[in-house]
């Protein structure tokens, strides 16, 4: 069982409301939060807790399913202290190895020590301006910049787009911009290899499996994670299994040509795709 922790000098209101229970993923995992902290971030989740008519509302539980306990843990550590950690990478085996069966690098599960990859760098001008455009993106709450997350060394780039997702769902909306900015710190840091590349098939074909294109305001994660994609898209065909990827999910394929064709008289011209 997970409880909350929260600095009791500065929020005396928080803690002297009612708790309230979370049962999140397939085994019910509870999550006993304090209902006040909640309310100040999600009017969805708020409805659960303080609409008499529901059934979460009156018997103080409410079960999310389909989300994960370190996601709604990131939640929770949000909720309380303002920011989340950003969880490390952990290698998944081999029957796990990708989220889209077909692609992705298997190479990078290999037992067997190997020389550090070669870094793979954009090459083209018109690689150099994409990198350049995703490297100036910035992410803020109305006037206010946001804050990233303490990085991580090995950070997990699916984290960020799983809780991304969870704060989309339930409109909130500060920490969907803090999972935006650390995931964009984190992808800046990321030295892009032949045996790391799967990494970043992984999240676009989650990212993609997880979000619309008609997410109130814009859907942020695909044009970020779309950005990164077009500039380093020929390492991703060659390596990572783009093509195969933006075969199962053509709405990858349309975005990429639109950024080629609108964003350049050039772009579908230099073996990319």
């Amino acid at each position: 069982m997970f409880h909350c922790q929260i600095d009791l000098a500065n929020n005396a209101r928080v803690v002297r409301s009612d708790s309230f229970t979370f049962l999140i993923g397939p085994d019910h995992v509870p999550f006993i939060v304090h209902a006040g902290v909640v309310k100040e971030l999600s009017a969805p989740l708020t409805a659960m807790i303080e609409n008499g008519s529901m059934k979460e509302s009156v018997e103080r539980v409410a079960v999310l399913e389909d989300i994960e306990i370190e996601t709604f843990g990131q939640f929770c550590e949000y909720a309380y202290k303002g920011s989340y950690t950003t969880a490390e990478y952990v290698e998944r085996n081999a029957e796990t190895a990708s989220l889209t069966p077909g692609w992705g690098n298997p190479r990078g599960l290999s037992p067997t020590p190997t020389a550090p990859a070669e870094t793979l760098h954009p090459n083209t001008a018109l690689e150099r301006d994409f990198a350049r455009k995703f490297h100036a993106l910035s992410f803020q709450v109305g006037d206010a910049s946001v804050q990233s997350t303490a990085s991580n060394l090995n950070p997990d780039f699916l984290g960020h787009a799983k809780l991304y997702f969870f704060t989309t769902r339930y409109l909130i909306q500060p920490l969907r911009m803090q999972c935006l900015q650390s995931l964009h710190r984190d992808l800046c840091d990321f030295k892009l290899n032949k045996d790391n590349v799967f990494r970043i098939i992984d999240l676009l074909a989650y990212t993609y499996t997880h979000t619309s294109p008609h997410e109130p305001g814009s859907c942020y994660l695909r044009e970020m994670v779309s950005l990164y994609t077009a500039y380093t898209a020929r390492s991703l065909a060659k390596y990572g299994g783009l093509r195969e990827l933006m075969e199962e999910n053509t709405e990858i394929a349309i975005d990429l040509v639109e950024r080629f064709v609108f964003e350049s008289n050039i772009g579908v011209q230099q073996g990319y795709i």
